[in-house]
């Protein structure tokens, strides 16, 4: 949730120095996949549901996956341009 709600507020931030009304809002939602040693339980959540499902051994690994992925680009300083993330600069 937290890549959204940046996204956003840049987008006021910059209406409000080019003095326009800083009116943009981000879709509240949450995805989760919550584990254990061995098993994952995945939780959804908007404005209108609530969705959990049972505790799943491929969504352990499914975990697993994406954070080796989406987060290993933030180690890399992919997303960052290569600076200010305190990961690119580290060996």
């Amino acid at each position: 949730m937290a890549d959204p709600q940046a996204v956003v507020a840049a987008e006021n931030r910059v209406a409000e120095l080019a003095g326009k009304p800083a009116d943009k809002t981000f879709r509240r939602e949450l995805i989760c996949i919550m584990v254990s040693l061995s098993k994952g339980i995945l939780v959804r959540r908007d404005h209108k549901r609530t969705t959990i499902l049972p505790p799943r051994r491929p969504l352990h690994w499914g975990k697993r996956i994406f954070e080796a992925k989406h987060l290993g680009n933030y180690r890399k300083g992919a997303l960052s341009g290569g600076a200010g993330m305190g990961y690119a600069d580290q060996p």
